[in-house]
């Protein structure tokens, strides 16, 4: 880099962060005002496009700020994107960030905060990041400013002597269980937790959905074993005469949807008739909870209308959406808390052995929940409330926000 490059001055834009800063917001509004735009945010689907319209509401600058993480370096000053987008390298302090990777503050301009506006903005922002990442041959992790005032924190749990006893009594109940139980059991225990550990709620409901859904396959198969009651009657059916109820299924399903969507009618033969992986987890699901379970249908519905776990699951892996596309539509973390709430009652039944709804014994737990002024927006109406401190863009900053 050249001694013109280091000088040249950093674009002027219309943000409410100096480059290199990710302040928190002081609204500077009436209460009334406040909880009239705090409800307007609710109403949209992902916390990305939340934050975006809470920035621009509170701040009156029309744009996304955001931040990436990326195993790149860059010694330019700053760098011109297309879609206006331009990203600016951040010094980390000597020893305090991760090695080999890097931080840039970004910006991207918006013609307004409306709901088309904003889903345009995130999916071009997605596409060219995305083809960034390629041609650089990149690991990026993408955060937009303040999403982190939306969704609330998780809380921070207290153990305590009864936890660890607890611990034993699942793992004697989970040694209790056929080999092949004990194994799914063990499997979706890894992935429900390999989902917590996940940042973006498309990967964490994919990881959740593979806990699910192979743990109902595994109970299916081994119903027996357990004393599980299924419903289904063919599993007393020899193989030819369940090839025959395969076959009359399909049918069913070619006929009623072949006129309006013939694509769509081979497709949930195939998955729903001739594979039966979902009719099988639903039998199982059925069993455990009630036939009449709401939650079934709300897990699996693949209705055009419906956003359902299942649906997601099948629109990232089958019908390839991107994952902005998807967050773009639907509220994924209601469904994600849904399914993730659902499998830890599924996991409990099964190592207890309890069926069609029987209530399950509950235990009281401590847990605290931070307020951190960093993750939140303060109403001030008659001002004298101003935001001090160190808001560099630093590793430490990413990692008090809850993001790193």
């Amino acid at each position: 880099m050249d001694a013109a490059q280091a000088t040249e001055a950093l674009p002027v834009t219309p943000r409410f962060n100096t480059w290199g800063e990710w302040k928190p917001i002081i609204a500077h509004c009436s209460t009334t005002e406040y909880s009239r735009i705090k409800m307007a945010s609710d109403c949209l689907p992902s916390p990305h496009m939340k934050a975006i319209f809470l920035y621009t509401e509170f701040t009156g600058c029309t744009g996304i700020e955001f931040v990436l993480v990326s195993n790149t370096e860059d010694k330019a000053r700053f760098r011109r994107l297309p879609n206006g987008i331009i990203i600016v390298p951040c010094p980390q302090p000597l020893f305090s960030g991760m090695p080999d990777a890097s931080i840039y503050d970004g910006w991207m301009p918006l013609g307004d905060n409306s709901t088309e506006a904003i889903t345009k903005a995130l999916s071009d922002l997605d596409e060219v990041l995305s083809v960034w990442s390629h041609v650089l041959e990149s690991s990026t992790r993408l955060f937009v400013k303040y999403v982190e005032c939306v969704g609330g924190r998780p809380p921070l749990w207290h153990v305590e002597d009864n936890d660890y006893e607890g611990i034993a009594r699942s793992l004697a109940r989970l040694r209790d269980l056929p080999m092949a139980l004990q194994t799914a059991v063990v499997r979706s225990l890894h992935w429900r937790q390999h989902a917590r550990a996940q940042v973006r709620l498309t990967d964490k409901l994919l990881a959740l959905w593979q806990a699910f859904e192979s743990l109902l396959a595994a109970t299916y198969d081994h119903a027996a074993d357990i004393e599980l009651p299924l419903d289904d009657a063919t599993r007393s059916l020899s193989k030819r005469q369940r090839n025959k109820v395969k076959a009359e299924f399909a049918r069913q399903i070619i006929q009623a949807e072949l006129e309006v969507n013939p694509l769509e009618a081979v497709k949930r033969a195939y998955f729903e008739a001739v594979v039966g992986i979902r009719r099988r987890c639903e039998a199982a699901l059925r069993a455990m909870l009630s036939a009449d379970d709401p939650r079934v249908q709300q897990m699996f519905d693949t209705a055009p209308a419906a956003w359902s776990p299942n649906r997601i699951r099948n629109l990232l892996m089958h019908e390839g959406c991107s994952a902005t596309e998807v967050e773009l539509q639907t509220d994924l973390r209601s469904q994600v808390e849904a399914l993730d709430k659902l499998l830890g009652e599924i996991i409990a039944r099964v190592l207890r052995r309890s069926w069609r709804g029987e209530a399950l014994g509950t235990r009281s737990r401590n847990a605290s929940i931070s307020q951190n002024v960093l993750n939140s927006i303060t109403c001030a109406p008659t001002g004298g409330v101003i935001a001090q401190g160190n808001f560099l863009i630093t590793y430490s900053l990413l990692t008090a926000k809850g993001l790193y």
